[in-house]
């Protein structure tokens, strides 16, 4: 019987994935190491079964749109409104703080400012996937501690969109930028309205829904056009397509159609979320691990150090008492999956070297590895007290 030369490679990428996948499962490490690991085994500095990386990265921004889709459905919007302005501050005062520190960094090894701003962006956003997995996992989605936790995180997926568009404005000035910014200025106003509108009627009624009440196979397709079609309306402004993908998801959760909705799209996330970090894996240099592990090992304790304390601050303004800031502060210590986006665009419009962006998804991915093992160490040396902890392992709604 004659087999397709490339069904052989498919198994063999299948059984690699789902093997490290496993086995980060059961080490209680994040699922998303396991699938840059497998990236990495499969890419060029591994068994090379994968050499082209351009389908793979294609595939993964699709997947990061996917999750930004996800995450706009899942914000609760009156818990949101509620806690907006305390959400907002808090987390532009991190985001600062982070900044700060990159540029006393930046100051002592002379960086030029640009840099200095775009390693501030990288570090200050925490990774959405990796905690609010951990949160559902311990039933602390409802705690007060996870909610606040929750409510940073969605305030810096709020941020991402911003710098994004403050990222490829510190790059050199194309031909025609002029229209763009014009273009970009509609398509803000267009974007925040609908954002306004939301938050105040924070319910709408749309119509489309009816069309395929009973139709499973035409409903994949809708939600897949919610998603990617309001992407592709954010581009056309010279907007993030994230930014689009993220209304998208708000637009959903609005119209109180998110089961169906997630349901429908949830196995294309879980895919193309896995082919996205395969891909950072792939990316990963052997030789850049080999040659600066110590540089590496550095960065990334001072990262933790760095995002722990500055997060436990914020968390302890914001009224919790220290351990249970100090807690919330080691979730949100690890550096998150849209950093990699920010440090990609980054190296391809000059701002940061290649080298430098290969330490840089080395510390990233280095901060997701170790981060349970960050948490587990932090609680063990400074354990919450019992009231607490029993008071916010209810089960989620």
């Amino acid at each position: 019987m004659h087999m397709d030369a490339a069904v052989i490679p498919f198994v063999t990428i299948c059984f690699i994935v789902f093997t490290l996948g496993f086995l980060a499962k059961k080490m209680r490490a994040p699922i998303m190491v396991g699938y840059m690991i497998a990236g990495f085994v499969v890419g060029p500095s591994g068994l090379g079964i994968i050499t082209d990386q351009v389908v793979p990265n294609q595939l993964g921004s699709f997947g990061v749109l996917l999750l930004l889709f996800f995450v706009g459905m899942e914000l609760s919007i009156a818990d949101f409104k509620s806690n907006l302005v305390k959400a907002t501050v808090g987390t532009l005062l991190q985001i600062g703080l982070s900044i700060a520190f990159t540029f006393l960094i930046g100051f002592a090894f002379d960086w030029p400012w640009q840099r200095a701003l775009v390693m501030g962006f990288v570090i200050s956003l925490s990774s959405t996937a990796v905690v609010f997995r951990f949160l559902q996992n311990e039933n602390m989605l409802q705690s007060k501690i996870g909610g606040a936790v929750g409510n940073i995180l969605i305030s810096q997926d709020f941020a991402v969109i911003a710098m994004l568009l403050c990222v490829q404005y510190l790059g050199p000035k194309q031909a025609g930028a002029d229209s763009h910014a014009v273009l970009q200025l509609i398509g803000c106003i267009l974007f925040c309205g609908v954002l306004f509108l939301i938050l105040k009627k924070q319910h709408i009624n749309l119509g489309i829904w009816r069309w395929v009440e009973q139709d499973k196979e035409l409903q994949v397709f809708l939600a897949l056009l919610l998603c990617f079609g309001i992407a592709l309306i954010a581009g056309l402004f010279h907007l993030s397509a994230a930014l689009g993908a993220f209304v998208g998801g708000i637009i959903v959760s609005a119209a109180r159609e998110t089961e169906w909705v997630s349901h429908r799209l949830e196995t294309f996330q879980i895919l193309l979320m896995a082919v996205f970090f395969a891909a950072v894996g792939m990316m990963l240099d052997v030789s850049v691990l080999r040659e600066y592990w110590l540089t590496i090992g550095l960065l990334l304790l001072a990262v933790f150090l760095t995002n722990t304390f500055i997060n436990t601050g914020i968390l302890m303004v914001s009224g919790f008492n220290f351990r249970d800031s100090l807690f919330g502060g080691s979730l949100l210590s690890q550096i998150g999956e849209f950093s990699f986006v920010l440090a990609a665009i980054s190296v391809q419009i000059g701002i940061i070297s290649q080298i430098t962006y290969q330490i840089t998804l080395s510390v990233i991915a280095m901060s997701l590895f170790f981060s349970p093992i960050w948490v587990f160490v932090v609680t063990k040396l400074f354990p919450r007290t019992p009231e607490v902890h029993s008071g916010e392992s209810q089960p989620t709604a």
